[in-house]
């Protein structure tokens, strides 16, 4: 047992980071690189770009901080190629993204590059998941693929079936992900899926409710989505906002309203963390607020 000040201060960040695509979820982690973090990423759907992008261009603020901080990251692309069938229909070509992810957890090699698994990782380093619904497609590919199922055609209770062995695919990759041997930050990036709700107040008639929309991660059903934030001590809301004739992009740390739908969000120090990040430097700020640095 250990008092619980040595467990918070010795805690790694374990993030959702969840908001509308196009909010600017992956370039936001440019911050990280630039303040000195490594940045090991899933790239599932293909969009660390604009990542070299930020980090090489000379007029850009984090490459002005810190030239070299496009050294401290390595990508692994994580996906499945897909083809065309003689209907029209677009299936996996090859199933590979699911079991080269998972290999990248074991043993993160790259050509010649090798940090060994992933449990081997320090406090510096923060593994970057990007995105969960591409993350389930992957595991929906990869479990239609074991069951000699991935071109035919589902029935309405095969559909179901798959679906719920997809999300207990993803639950064993969260248990991982979630357990104490997992030392390095964890950044989960994800879209946002909105669910009708009967909030129940107040009550409008006899036996009937108000309607609430909330925003849950994007994954796969309906049944593991409200869940996944408990996998996770920091949950925060991307949002872009129009001011004017600008849009303005910030990170948050409380609930946020995204189209109709409440999005919550928490973080695994409240009282130290801001209630909302500009996006240029949010998340290597939040990142400071919660370990106590500068």
């Amino acid at each position: 047992m250990a008092p619980l000040a040595q467990l918070h201060a010795k805690a790694p960040i374990k993030l959702l980071l969840i908001g509308n695509s196009s909010v600017g979820k992956t370039g936001a982690l440019a911050s990280l690189a630039a303040s000195g973090y490594n940045l090991r990423i899933i790239d599932i759907d293909k969009g660390v770009d604009v990542l070299g992008s930020l980090l090489t261009t000379p007029s850009s603020p984090y490459f002005q901080q810190d030239s070299h901080s496009i050294d401290r990251m390595d990508v692994i692309q994580c996906s499945d190629p897909m083809k065309a069938l003689a209907n029209g229909a677009l299936v996996p070509d090859k199933v590979i993204g699911w079991q080269r992810m998972t290999s990248a957890l074991t043993r993160w090699k790259d050509g010649e590059t090798d940090f060994g698994p992933v449990a081997s990782w320090g406090p510096q380093d923060i593994l970057v998941i990007d995105s969960m619904s591409g993350l389930a497609k992957l595991a929906l590919h990869y479990h239609l693929f074991l069951n000699a199922a991935l071109y035919k055609t589902r029935s309405q209770n095969e559909g179901r079936r798959d679906i719920g062995a997809t999300q207990n695919y993803l639950r064993d990759l969260l248990d991982m992900l979630y357990d104490d041997a997992i030392k390095c930050n964890i950044i989960l990036i994800s879209h946002i899926t909105a669910v009708t709700e009967a909030a129940g107040i107040p009550k409008v008639e006899e036996g009937q409710f108000t309607q609430q929309a909330y925003g849950h991660p994007s994954a796969i059903g309906r049944a593991l989505s409200p869940h996944i934030p408990r996998w996770f001590n920091s949950m925060l809301v991307m949002k872009a906002t129009k001011i004017g004739n600008r849009i303005e992009r910030k990170i948050y740390t409380s609930p946020q309203e995204i189209d109709g739908a409440i999005v919550f969000a928490k973080s695994s120090a409240p009282l130290s963390v801001k209630p909302e990040y500009d996006i240029t430097w949010g998340l290597a700020e939040f990142f400071a607020d919660v370990k106590g640095k500068k």
